[in-house]
């Protein structure tokens, strides 16, 4: 189970660095708020 959360959480986080990209790039109008510090809150979370 933890492994397939940490799996989710990795694919969340290489989309919302895609969707960043692409925002910056211009391919799409509009306001994108990204939180890269989930994953880390969610590791730190775990110990």
């Amino acid at each position: 189970m933890e492994r397939q959360r940490t799996h989710n959480m990795l694919r969340a986080r290489a989309f919302e660095e895609r969707a960043a990209e692409e925002y910056s790039k211009g391919s799409f109008a509009g306001f994108l708020h990204l939180y890269p510090g989930a994953l880390l809150i969610y590791r730190q979370l775990r110990v």
